[in-house]
């Protein structure tokens, strides 16, 4: 199987996510969702997941028991590489 060349656009979604989380802190999957405007709003919780699964995002509960994510070091480390390498990120304003 053939890769594909890395894309730095392929990675937009994921420094969209990290500057989100460190400008809220600690979010629920359809908080991030509204947010980063992620469609559909149900993929958020696979999409976090995997974040989670690769380091780059930690998973714990908040005072109700609610699942929340929050940016590992690892994915803020990512993000400072990212735009180190000139990258921009795009960020929606509210």
């Amino acid at each position: 199987m053939l890769r594909k060349a890395w894309n730095p656009g392929d990675s937009q979604l994921k420094a969209r996510t990290f500057e989100i989380f460190i400008e809220h802190g600690e979010l629920r999957p359809n908080e991030w969702a509204m947010l980063a405007d992620f469609r559909p709003i149900s993929s958020a919780w696979s999409y976090l997941k995997r974040q989670q699964r690769w380091g780059n995002l930690l998973r714990g509960r908040d005072r109700r028991g609610r699942i929340v994510y929050r940016i590992s070091s690892s994915g803020a480390r990512w993000l400072l590489w990212w735009k180190a390498q000139g990258y921009r990120v795009k960020v929606r304003s509210l």
